[in-house]
């Protein structure tokens, strides 16, 4: 194996070895998501977001596409190591998941009820 493919696993491992890391991950396995409601999600700064979406986005398990003012992240189903994120997510607790997927979900009923409402308005 080469040294630089070697760097790539190591750097790849770093990543998702954060546990911030991690529950973006698995909030993005289920689609696509804003930098302001992850930061919602896990109630830190979006400062403190955008520093660990850098990291995922460096090894390249992440794509980042803007729209307008927001970065829409999505996970990269087609990266060379995304089984080895599999193999691991699939050791995570549950605990701390299920409420970011409660919180999830809540966060886009709100968006669904002001965009409704909004193109009530409208």
């Amino acid at each position: 194996m080469a040294m630089n493919q070697i760097k790539k696993i190591e750097q790849f491992l770093q990543v998702i070895s954060d546990e911030k890391r991690m529950r973006i991950l698995k909030m993005l396995e289920k689609g696509p998501m804003c930098i302001c409601q992850m930061t919602a999600v896990l109630g830190i700064k979006q400062p403190t977001v955008s520093k660990h979406i850098k990291k995922i986005k460096k090894v390249g398990l992440i794509f980042e596409k803007r729209s307008g003012n927001f970065r829409l992240c999505s996970l990269n189903f087609g990266h060379p190591l995304i089984n080895l994120w599999w193999v691991v997510s699939s050791h995570i607790g549950e605990g701390e998941i299920k409420q970011d997927r409660a919180k999830m979900e809540e966060i886009m009923k709100k968006i669904l009820i002001k965009t409704d409402s909004q193109s009530a308005i409208d």
